[in-house]
């Protein structure tokens, strides 16, 4: 009704303007039945174009109003339950689905595992997750878990190796334990986030053959060359619903054309994680846990570890973890597999203007700063380390800071381990013994033997290597109470 009556009005204007014209003698005579037409195709765009626009308007502002009556979530509740899990992994070995957490090694190696809590499945609760990596491989793990505060239990959503990718809308991939195939492409398996399930569904697969490795498959079949159309040397195997069925007959471009369409616009969420151990599990559960910053950040003065050629280190003194049994004499120049760390120094002039606001990294972690102050020669950043807070004492020799734990030790970061050679008269100093003034001093040769005797432990804390020319020249071990 509303088209026709708009259509009539048209036509009683045109045909004024029409009847206007014919007396002036100027511009056209009539408009024609064409002409016509074109505006009242003109007009119902401009219609629908309007309507559109209030429908878009009204959608948007329904969707505002279920955004703000949405009920926000109080994750302290899931702050304290995933606290007492983590306690509960490091008192009893258990992690929350019951499953053993496999220890190797003494008990206080147990912080070199990570937590995180991070909303990755993105239904606006945060979830635990628990990376289990530093066992044995076959006790290495990685699981999600979700706090049911009505059931008072956590619920597993993913359990997989570590290293998983968690990307938005619901995607995790999880790059397989081994690369078992002949490709050069780590293998990895795609998971999705079932909202009605609450739990990740593995919903495909992909790995690579690449001729170069092998020209044979597991039964002996030849690399398919007529798969390959582009000659890349390589084809995939790729399953993902019902649109990737798997089996190794997908080419290079079949391979880019999924990950464009599947993956490319699936971002990895940035996870802070953090060690396992009390002093987290607290931060916590009074959700101190990744912080917001508002200021700088100030870092210990370390090099990247890729910046750091452990295999011909540069000369200087390290902090060294060695196991005497591990000290090969045999040659005239001795050897051994040699964990290198370096003392964790602040720079001056950061420490000293340190503000409210601003963010700290200490024992791997980072820390706001809520407090400052100086008390003697120690700058005390919230509340000291006798309230829950951190002390940092001066070194003139570097001049700069380094943080003091309850030992009055500083800290150390962790390279790796490498096989470094000894020259044949590197001397050993062990002042371990406070009973022996003085030391023990003896040449590499003899040492093994020595140590193993004393059951010597040498550690980041109580061992020093000297390196000159890429090789140990002397090794110190201290007292440490």
């Amino acid at each position: 009704m509303k088209k026709k009556i708009v259509q009539k009005l048209l036509i009683a204007l045109l045909t004024t303007a029409v009847f206007a014209t014919g007396i002036t003698g100027c511009g056209k005579e009539k408009d024609t039945a064409e002409d016509r037409e074109e505006k009242d195709e003109e007009e119902e765009e401009h219609k629908n174009k309007k309507d559109s626009k209030e429908n878009e308007n009204v959608a948007g502002k329904e969707e505002a109003e279920e955004q703000e009556t949405a009920p926000s979530v109080d994750h302290t509740v899931y702050y304290q339950a995933y606290a007492d899990a983590i306690d509960r992994i490091i008192n009893d070995h258990v992690l929350p689905d019951g499953e053993a957490a496999a220890v190797d090694g003494v008990d206080y190696e147990i912080d070199k595992n990570s937590f995180a809590v991070y909303d990755v499945d993105e239904d606006g609760i945060k979830e635990l997750i628990i990376s289990w990596g530093n066992q044995c491989m076959a006790g290495m793990v990685e699981n999600v878990y979700q706090y049911q505060p009505d059931e008072d239990t956590l619920v597993t959503e993913l359990q997989e190796f570590p290293g998983v990718s968690y990307c938005n809308n619901g995607f995790a991939i999880a790059y397989w334990s081994h690369n078992q195939t002949y490709g050069n492409m780590w293998p990895y398996t795609i998971y999705e986030y079932n909202k009605d399930t609450n739990v990740y569904e593995m919903t495909g697969q992909v790995s690579a053959w690449d001729k170069e490795i092998c020209d044979t498959g597991y039964n002996g079949e030849p690399f398919p060359d007529e798969v390959d159309v582009e000659h890349a040397g390589v084809v995939y195997d790729i399953s993902f619903h019902e649109r990737y069925t798997g089996g190794f007959q997908y080419s290079q471009s079949d391979y880019d054309d999924f990950y464009q369409k599947v993956l490319a616009n699936k971002k990895p969420f940035e996870i802070p994680f953090h060690k396992i151990n009390y002093e987290m599990a607290e931060m916590l559960r009074n959700g101190d846990l990744d912080p917001v910053i508002t200021g700088k950040t100030v870092y210990p003065r370390l090099p990247a570890k890729d910046e750091l050629d452990l295999s011909y280190l540069p000369d200087g003194i390290y902090q060294a973890k060695i196991n005497p049994e591990g000290i090969y004499t045999f040659e005239s120049e001795p050897s051994a597999l040699i964990g290198i760390y370096l003392k964790e120094t602040y720079d001056k002039v950061d420490m000293t203007t340190l503000q409210v606001g601003d963010g700290i990294e200490y024992n791997g972690e980072v820390r706001e700063v809520k407090q400052v102050e100086n008390k003697d020669y120690l700058i005390c950043i919230n509340g000291g380390l006798d309230q829950g807070g951190a002390d940092f004492s001066p070194v003139e020799a570097d001049d700069g800071y380094v943080y003091s734990g309850y030992n009055d030790l500083p800290t150390f970061r962790e390279y790796g381990e490498a096989y470094l050679y000894m020259t044949g008269d590197c001397m050993v100093y062990d002042f371990s013994d406070i009973e022996v003034p003085g030391g023990n001093v003896m040449n590499i040769f003899a040492f093994p033997d020595y140590a193993i005797s004393k059951n010597l432990t040498m550690n980041c804390y109580n061992t020093e290597i000297r390196v000159e020319n890429g090789k140990v020249v002397e090794i110190t071990i201290y007292y440490v109470p």
